[in-house]
């Protein structure tokens, strides 16, 4: 799993820096491998119903603390370098099988999110 969150890392942190041109393409990777794990963490709850003990604001500063978790995890000791040196010499071939299975995630994250919406 720690893989996978690395490997999304590294390609948001490659689409933000080289597609988008953004300043701190590290930050904008860390945002979305958090938003894609809490996606996932509120549909888990919404099918298991779970999501009814908790209201907007809980979540809201749930949200904000998990955030602040990633983020402290991929910035301590430069972590997040280390993720983009060990991931920089993909070959062709992988860096595009990459690039489709992070743009599933993230869209697939987010259908799940939707979907579970209506089991709550």
């Amino acid at each position: 799993m720690w893989k996978l969150i690395k490997y999304l890392f590294y390609k948001s942190y490659k689409f933000y820096k080289y597609e988008m041109g953004d300043k701190s393409p590290e930050f904008m990777g860390v945002l979305v491998v958090g938003g894609i794990l809490i996606f996932l963490l509120m549909s888990i709850l919404n099918f298991t119903s779970t999501f009814d003990f908790f209201n907007k604001k809980t979540w809201a500063l749930f949200s904000v603390l998990y955030l602040g978790f990633w983020i402290y995890i991929f910035y301590r000791k430069g972590k997040w370098k280390e993720i983009i040196k060990e991931f920089e010499n993909e070959s062709k071939k992988a860096r595009k099988r990459g690039r489709i299975l992070s743009i599933l995630a993230v869209i697939l994250s987010i259908t799940l999110f939707i979907i579970s919406l209506f089991f709550i």
